[in-house]
């Protein structure tokens, strides 16, 4: 669990690992923990779990899990959500030691997987559409996948540099 720091009610309510049934911060809040990763605080539109993907826009900061046709920016979701309607954070800067990442990956750049919602897979092949600004740091690791509980997903560390999906097609590399 992350504590967060920040102006205003962050500071009162601000562990990345409190789901809210009300929104106790402004949609759309930004801060950091004391790692320097950083967090933006959104409205949950389905269940999901911590290490899972969500793709949310910039104006109404509505979340939901990454699927082949999704667009707008990305995070990673910090604490389990039991139902839609419930608010929390997702992390979109820094290091996170285990994201939902398709267990066939391998270091490098990811791409929406096709199957799997709330999973990233390698960008290795054509067709896939590119999550940009994210990167896998180590291979995942099947063993070590502790709150992750996704199909053909495993958790994987990962670098988020404010990720988003545009809809561009990844073109296989040779």
């Amino acid at each position: 669990m992350a504590e967060l720091a920040g102006q205003g009610p962050v500071a009162n309510h601000g562990a990345t690992s409190i789901v809210d049934t009300s929104a106790y911060n402004k949609l759309g809040t930004r801060a950091t923990d004391v790692d320097g990763n950083e967090y933006v605080y959104v409205d949950f539109q389905e269940a999901m779990l911590p290490g899972e993907w969500a793709v949310f826009n910039g104006n109404t900061f509505a979340a939901s899990q990454t699927v082949a046709t999704s667009l707008g920016f990305v995070g990673v979701v910090a604490a389990t959500v039991s139902a839609s309607d419930r608010f929390g954070w997702v992390q979109v800067r820094g290091y996170h030691a285990s994201a939902a990442i398709s267990s066939g990956s391998s270091v490098g750049p990811l791409a929406v997987h096709t199957t799997a919602m709330g999973a990233l897979v390698s960008a290795g092949a054509t067709g896939l559409v590119g999550v940009f600004g994210v990167s896998i740091v180590s291979a995942p690791d099947t063993c070590a996948s502790t709150n992750i509980s996704f199909t053909d997903a495993a958790g994987a560390p990962v670098y988020l540099n404010y990720p988003f999906i545009s809809g561009a097609i990844v073109q296989a590399t040779s």
